[in-house]
């Protein structure tokens, strides 16, 4: 319900006169900010009820005064894939915790998108978005935790659904190449911060494997196909942020995906339905392997 006067003035409504994309209305959003804090919502997707932000604020105001969530940076929220067909089942980020300091072991637990997230809008404000590239939120990211190694508290009940059309950019496996750019520049940021790349080592190997060997699996069309191949070795390839500069899982999981591609490569044979099932098998296994050997290095 409209509030009247007294709400209208904290609403401001933002034209483009052209059709600039996600990350330029993002970059508006973050210029006339004007609170203390600073959220995002996708066009599509929407909140389980009006209350998600109000509790969210309370906890990063920490008007329980707990004392883990003092200095609190980031409200993380869990959510889940509503994909127009009644089944909302599919929990993307479930773990069972809530009050973390990030580290890079921690730091593998979150997500780069910018929606299920509020944050205090001075540290946003120093981060730019690039408006050049779709899946502009990775390359946001990484530059965020470089910049300021938040402090992060996780709600574990969903709290946001992300509405997947199928259309979307996110959606459509052969726009995933846009993810591909979208990770050079990451790896861009990283390699003019290199002083503090082994904070986020884990996290972004982790998380180039999810888009490398999952995605690359997914595409259907050839063309696309080679040419996320190319710029996915090149990432993997690199002298600096390579095989032999990341530590534990991403090594593992960019030899995999090396492996796979080589055999692509030498083969006719993607239409192999066995072929496919090896891929698929490997690659959890894989994913398993460097779970534990995080666990094991977190232990001892």
């Amino acid at each position: 319900m409209w509030g009247g006067e007294n709400e209208r003035r904290y609403i401001k409504y933002i034209k483009h006169d052209v059709n600039k994309g996600a990350g330029a209305a993002k970059a508006s959003g973050i210029l006339h900010a004007c609170g203390k804090y600073t959220t995002f919502v996708d066009s599509d997707d929407y909140l389980i009820n009006n209350k998600v932000y109000e509790y969210g604020i309370s906890k990063l105001e920490n008007k329980e005064n707990i004392k883990e969530l003092e200095d609190i940076d980031i409200f993380m929220f869990n959510y889940t894939r509503d994909y127009d067909i009644g089944n909302n089942s599919n929990i993307i980020n479930a773990d069972n915790y809530e009050i973390f300091q990030t580290d890079r072991y921690n730091l593998i637990k979150t997500t780069a998108s910018m929606w299920n997230k509020i944050f205090k809008t001075s540290q946003v404000k120093s981060i730019e978005i690039n408006q050049n590239i779709k899946y502009d939120d990775g390359p946001f990211w990484i530059e965020y935790l470089l910049e300021n190694k938040p402090k992060i508290y996780f709600q574990k009940d969903i709290l946001y659904y992300y509405r997947d059309n199928g259309k979307s950019i996110t959606g459509n496996p052969e726009n995933h190449i846009h993810l591909v750019y979208a990770l050079r520049e990451c790896q861009k940021i990283i390699k003019s911060n290199m002083d503090k790349y082994d904070y986020i080592d884990l996290y972004f190997t982790t998380g180039i494997n999810g888009g490398a060997v999952y995605n690359f699996f997914m595409l259907k069309d050839k063309k696309v196909a080679k040419e996320y191949m190319k710029e996915m070795r090149e990432i993997i390839l690199d002298d600096t942020i390579g095989i032999e500069s990341i530590s534990i899982g991403g090594k593992l999981f960019f030899k995999n995906f090396i492996f796979f591609t080589d055999l692509d490569r030498k083969n006719a044979v993607r239409k192999n339905i066995k072929f496919f099932i090896l891929k698929k098998y490997l690659s959890k296994l894989a994913v398993f392997i460097s779970k534990m050997k995080v666990k094991l290095k977190k232990i001892l």
